[in-house]
């Protein structure tokens, strides 16, 4: 012990800080003993020195000779175990990192192998594998498997005669066995839920209810499934030291994990449903809830607090980037919009201009023509008006000078007949002859040569110079 530990001690203070993994591999297993690697790690093994070759399966620098150690060899993507072939799903890197942390840990080739392919890493190279149905060309595997034994063992049923049962109730295939299980493989590769491609297919009518016996009765049954990682993959929880937890709860069991998934699988492949089985499980007292914190439940909060600060920087840097996005759509559409207001504005502008203007000639046109119209009108209405008072005063003259020429001959007759009446009295024995008075004769004249001049040229009275 004192050995190994001073060992131990010296390559960790001394050798690993110092030189890399090639070299500390090409070391143990190269320079000492080139021509038996695998003997140098039984020999270590054997020595209680696993550490190391853990340290180095660990490492995740690719060792030279190791798929030689794995007892298979990766070409093209494809290998060989067991005798039939298969072909990787991922990389050939991810693959032997998975590999490597498999059998450090385990030291089984046969179980890392089944983990492996539990994890989807490769799939079945024959028989009804995907190679001869995969949209990418002959010899390439889309990762999904089309193996009757898979689904018997993992999916919980078996097909025999065109007949199966689920959920103790007994249906028959209305296409060939190849058929449903390519389909099946392509639904349960995508949703991972033995309901949901069932429902799925069902509604496809590629199997009705069978109204024979039950398999179950006549020595077919489906059989639930006990595997661990099947449950914590498909149903959402794994169970650590007896705990585990569910809906961010945590519970642990009162029996051993080995009883707990005999009845959990029993109860999943009668009502394919999680919280249901839970409940059911939970009233048989198989576990209680745990208060204390563990460290399960830490790790799952801790993961989901880094799953949400992981959406929420996604969420922020796509709606910058969609703001930003909007913002430039905006800008531009604003920048178009002023432009085309602008635009308008101009138009508008000298349109209005334009009317203004011609409006403008119009109305002094029209104020043009009143004006003259205007000045016509009055010159004829002061034409009228003057002829009207002309008219008027020769009226008035003339009757003034009739009135007068009357006066004046009834006063002469007057005079006439008082010097008549007189002189007939005076001298009726004499009669006497009037003489005619000159002054009358004057007047009479005077007022006939007035009128006379009165009228002009035209007939027009122009008494404005003889007032």
């Amino acid at each position: 012990m004192d050995s190994r530990h001073c060992l131990r001690k010296i390559i960790l203070q001394i050798w690993v800080p110092t030189i890399k993994v090639h070299s500390l591999y090409d070391f143990l297993l190269g320079n000492k003993f080139p021509s038996c690697k695998h003997t140098c790690v039984s020999v270590l093994r054997k020595r209680h020195l696993n550490w190391i070759t853990s340290f180095i399966s660990w490492s995740h620098a690719p060792c030279p000779g190791t798929h030689v150690f794995r007892r298979f060899k990766i070409s093209h993507g494809r290998f060989r175990y067991g005798g039939k072939y298969y072909k990787l799903s991922c990389s050939k890197r991810r693959f032997y990192s998975y590999w490597n942390r498999c059998y450090g840990r385990y030291h089984s080739v046969g179980r890392c192998f089944g983990y492996l392919r539990r994890k989807h890493l490769f799939s079945y190279y024959n028989g009804y594998s995907s190679v001869t149905h995969s949209a990418y060309g002959a010899g390439y595997s889309s990762g999904i498997t089309y193996d009757f034994a898979y689904y018997k063992s993992h999916h919980g049923f078996t097909i025999r005669n065109n007949q199966f049962t689920y959920g103790g109730i007994g249906y028959k295939l209305k296409c060939g066995r190849s058929r449903f299980y390519r389909l099946w493989g392509q639904c349960y590769h995508r949703y991972h839920s033995v309901g949901s491609c069932f429902g799925r297919l069902h509604r496809q009518h590629l199997f009705y209810r069978y109204g024979g016996e039950d398999y179950s009765k006549i020595g077919y049954s489906s059989g639930p499934i006990y595997d661990r990682s099947y449950y914590y993959s498909h149903h959402g929880f794994r169970i650590r030291h007896h705990r585990f937890s569910y809906n961010g709860i945590a519970y642990k069991l009162k029996c051993s994990r080995s009883r707990f998934y005999r009845h959990w699988g029993q109860c999943y492949h009668r009502y394919h449903s999680v919280g249901t089985c839970f409940r059911r499980l939970g009233r048989h007292h198989l576990f209680y809830r745990y208060v204390r914190h563990h460290h399960a439940l830490r790790k799952h909060l801790y993961r989901h607090r880094q799953i949400a600060h992981h959406h929420t920087r996604r969420i922020h840097k796509v709606a910058k980037s969609h703001v930003a996005r909007i913002s430039h759509v905006s800008n531009k559409h604003v920048r178009h919009i002023q432009h085309q207001a602008n635009k308008h504005v101009s138009r508008i502008a000298n349109e209005a201009r334009s009317h203004i203007n011609r409006f403008k000639q119009l109305v002094d046109y029209h104020v043009k023509r009143l004006h003259k119209h205007t000045k016509h009108h009055l010159s004829t209405v002061e034409h009228q008006h003057k002829r009207h008072l002309n008219t008027r005063q020769y009226q008035n003259k003339k009757h003034e000078l009739n009135v007068r020429h009357l006066h004046k001959k009834h006063e002469y007759n007057l005079k006439k007949h008082s010097y008549a009446y007189r002189h007939r009295h005076s001298h009726r024995h004499k009669q006497m002859q009037p003489k005619r008075n000159a002054t009358y004769d004057a007047e009479l004249i005077e007022t006939s040569l007035t009128l006379n001049s009165l009228i002009d040229e035209e007939g027009n009275y122009d008494v404005s110079e003889k007032k």
